[in-house]
């Protein structure tokens, strides 16, 4: 799985890059359905103003039908913001791949009708 991370307003340090590249890995990894990840960090309201500014953004292509599945974090320190969207990413997977499997198991026919003989 290819991840680009990226940081907005603030140099990315190499300590950020490998915290979000391995949470992130770790968190989408087990689905394997991810083609690529875009990780996108941001500074808020900038560096002199304090409070819960610091927003991870999560974007992962999925493999299958060419969805994508977003999701974001915002704390006062931007690791705990990574892990917050990390959990949120693969949560946000794993229900879509539950609603692939529940779409698949669906009869095709609507309910209440009774299939017509060829």
């Amino acid at each position: 799985m290819l991840i680009d991370t990226r940081a907005f307003g603030f140099e990315l340090t190499d300590a950020l890059l490998r915290h979000a590249e391995a949470r992130v890995g770790a968190a989408l990894g087990p689905a394997g359905d991810v083609a690529r990840t875009t990780v996108r960090l941001d500074d808020v309201n900038g560096q002199n103003h304090g409070g819960p500014d610091k927003r991870c953004r999560i974007v992962a292509a999925l493999r299958r039908h060419g969805r994508t599945v977003t999701v974001e974090a915002t704390h006062a320190d931007l690791y705990t913001a990574i892990d917050q969207a990390a959990h949120r990413a693969r949560e946000a997977t794993r229900r879509d791949g539950k609603r692939d499997l529940a779409l698949a198991r669906r009869p095709h026919h609507r309910a209440g009708r009774t299939p017509v003989p060829a």
